[in-house]
């Protein structure tokens, strides 16, 4: 049986624990993974930077990210943005004829917020779908930022951390 897709699910996704979500803010916060063999940093080595997710602006993603914002977050920096873990998963969009974007769901700990749909994301999409394949997940930072332009009425954008594209030599 399939899944069903992460906006489809009122909590976590199929196979994603809460306890990602701490592993993944120890990890960042100290540096050390306990569980390897579960999940996996979004490439810490490299440089990147961070990108709008879609579908922030339906009702289900809406709430949770209110619920988002109402937990404590790992980071919080002088500009008064957020930070928190976040697990990316295969996407299950079918993908439009022509168009060569592979999209990244990303979740954080109160499910399922948007998906990142940038060329970074097509390029990451492979490691993300083969740890998913192996019962693994990839995880990366959810930045929430207060900036004018958001498109939810929460007054945040969320944002997720990617591997820039220069960094897979594109």
């Amino acid at each position: 049986m399939q899944e069903p897709p992460p906006w489809e699910v009122d909590n976590l996704p199929d196979g994603v624990r809460s306890s990602d979500f701490k592993e993944a803010e120890s990890f960042y916060m100290t540096g050390i993974l306990a569980a390897r063999q579960r999940l996996i940093p979004a490439h810490p080595e490299r440089h990147g930077s961070y990108f709008s997710l879609s579908g922030t602006q339906y009702e289900h993603n809406v709430k949770r990210l209110a619920r988002l914002v109402a937990s404590a977050p790992m980071h919080l920096d002088q500009q008064g943005k957020l930070y928190y873990p976040a697990v990316l998963i295969p996407d299950p969009t079918e993908v439009w004829r022509g168009r060569d974007l592979a999209p990244i769901a990303v979740c954080c700990e109160v499910g399922y917020l948007g998906s990142a749909w940038q060329h970074e994301a097509t390029l990451l999409r492979p490691e993300v779908d083969a740890a998913h394949d192996h019962g693994q997940f990839i995880f990366s930072r959810l930045c929430l930022s207060r900036v004018s332009t958001t498109v939810n009425p929460t007054g945040w954008t969320p944002l997720v951390w990617l591997p820039s594209a220069d960094t897979y030599g594109a």
